[in-house]
């Protein structure tokens, strides 16, 4: 998706770091990129099944990708989140190191 929305010749960047989330060791990526022509997305509603954003209706895409992300990570129990900062869009995904016994 970064690929895909990002501004035209812009810079994406990615990360991995060790990270704790409500007691318990994981790793968060995060990836960002400045906004391109689609805009960013409306956040209450980006994880929404068939949800794109009104400047992303010309490009191909069904609205799954995010939705379907966010059901591993839950089955995974870790974590995606959203962040629209001035003009970039932030997503970090978490998981932990190790299911808990189910």
């Amino acid at each position: 998706n970064a690929c895909k929305y990002a501004a035209p010749q812009s810079r994406i960047r990615v990360g991995l770091a060790p990270a704790l989330q409500d007691g318990r060791a994981g790793w968060c990526w995060q990836v960002s990129n400045q906004a391109g022509p689609a805009g960013l997305p409306e956040a209450d509603r980006l994880f929404e099944k068939y949800y794109r954003s009104p400047g992303a209706q010309r490009l191909s895409g069904s609205g799954l990708g995010l939705y379907l992300v966010k059901g591993l990570l839950t089955l995974l129990e870790g974590s995606i989140h959203y962040e629209a900062r001035q003009d970039q869009a932030i997503f970090s995904v978490w998981v932990p190191d190790t299911l808990s016994a189910r």
